[in-house]
């Protein structure tokens, strides 16, 4: 059925202020963690190291590099163009600040993608108080941090959901426009071409003409791999640089691989690192401790995927069914607590999923926690995802 506009979904200006102060509430609170936290570690800080320098490391330090110097080797086009792009456009706005240019992008697109999906959760929910569950939960996710960082998750997420928004309005063009946008950001968001697809297959049983502007979505691929071939000889360099990142002492290489074998693998790991924990804390036990979170992150949105089939539609549990096949194709969990931060069908359900207040409140706690953990060890120049 055609999601419906009504008179819920339509947001107001007192809405938009306050969402605002949440985002500028949430964003402060980051800060506070952090300052309060190094500060009582006795380490050196300043205002700007912790508000901002520590927002660009990893997977920042290299969009920001690729928004100043470009595509200057191979290694690099696993991070695509849209959000270094756009990096690039507004850094003379910032004096010429890659760094302070991605950070307020971060926020503007984070800004966007929670309007949005306040407006697709009452759509899809009826209700703006969980609407509003939904936005709570995905700002206590214990890795909602990267929305704030250098990191392309706030406009990936951001488009998602907008196109997920068009679609199921049934207006085929901007949602494959949207789409397409999202791309161009992350190889995820291809995955938005056969949920829809997929979708209409099953309930409409045969493609009109109105449903193929949904192949904007992997059109859009096309000029980013033109460059490629044009730059480097290669169109499809980005799955080819998968070898050349995220290895380190006893860590999985990175490669395309059956996903069953990788989760296996995983598995296999659990008895192994119980009984390693007995000998004591090595650098190699804390390499298995690492995989053991990342696994259960992944194994965390494995099931609520399942409830997302049962209760949302079909495209929904299937982006996300798909998302996480991605994830795994690739050889490695090593990512996964941040990748699964926009795999927003989860924290669609959660409100329903969540009904008993003290339920939702004893959730929303334990994940507070784990972001103030996981966002000290990043701003202490740890690894998280």
């Amino acid at each position: 059925m055609k999601l419906r506009l009504s008179s819920m979904c339509r947001i107001t200006s007192h809405f938009w202020f306050r969402l605002l102060i949440l985002l500028l509430g949430w964003r402060f609170s980051l800060f506070l963690i952090q300052l309060f936290t190094i500060r009582g570690l006795s380490i050196p800080w300043s205002v700007p190291a912790i508000a901002f320098q520590t927002f660009g490391l990893w997977d920042g330090y290299w969009h920001t590099y690729i928004a100043r110097f470009g595509y200057d080797t191979p290694g690099l086009t696993l991070r695509f163009p849209l959000y270094p792009l756009l990096i690039r456009l507004f850094a003379p706005v910032f004096l010429g600040s890659e760094l302070a240019a991605s950070q307020v992008l971060s926020l503007v697109f984070f800004f966007l993608a929670m309007l949005w999906l306040y407006r697709l959760g009452i759509g899809e929910l009826r209700s703006r108080g969980l609407a509003w569950q939904v936005l709570l939960f995905l700002l206590v996710f214990p890795t909602s941090f990267f929305f704030a960082a250098a990191y392309g998750e706030s406009l990936f997420l951001f488009l998602t959901v907008v196109s997920f928004w068009f679609f199921r309005r049934d207006r085929f063009i901007p949602a494959g426009l949207f789409g397409g946008l999202a791309a161009l950001t992350r190889l995820q968001g291809l995955l938005l071409f056969p949920s829809f697809l997929i979708e209409i297959a099953i309930r409409k049983r045969q493609l009109r003409r109105q449903h193929l502007a949904l192949f904007l979505i992997p059109l859009a691929l096309l000029p980013w791999c033109w460059f490629l071939w044009d730059r480097f000889g290669d169109p499809l360099l980005f799955l080819r640089d998968l070898s050349k990142w995220g290895e380190g002492p006893w860590q999985r290489e990175r490669a395309l691989t059956s996903p069953l074998l990788v989760l296996g693998s995983y598995f296999s790991e659990i008895p192994v690192v119980f009984r390693a924990i007995a000998g004591g804390l090595t650098p190699l036990l804390l390499v298995q401790l690492k995989e053991l979170s990342d696994l259960s992150f992944f194994l965390l949105f494995l099931f609520l995927t399942m409830v997302v089939f049962r209760r949302l539609r079909l495209s929904y549990g299937m982006y996300q069914f798909l998302s996480l096949v991605m994830m795994l194709s690739v050889g490695t969990l090593k990512g996964a607590p941040r990748f699964v931060l926009v795999l927003f069908p989860s924290f669609l359900i959660l409100p329903g999923l969540l009904r008993r207040p003290w339920v939702a409140l004893l959730v929303l706690s334990l994940s507070v926690v784990v972001l103030v953990w996981f966002l000290l060890l990043f701003s202490l120049h740890f690894w998280i995802a």
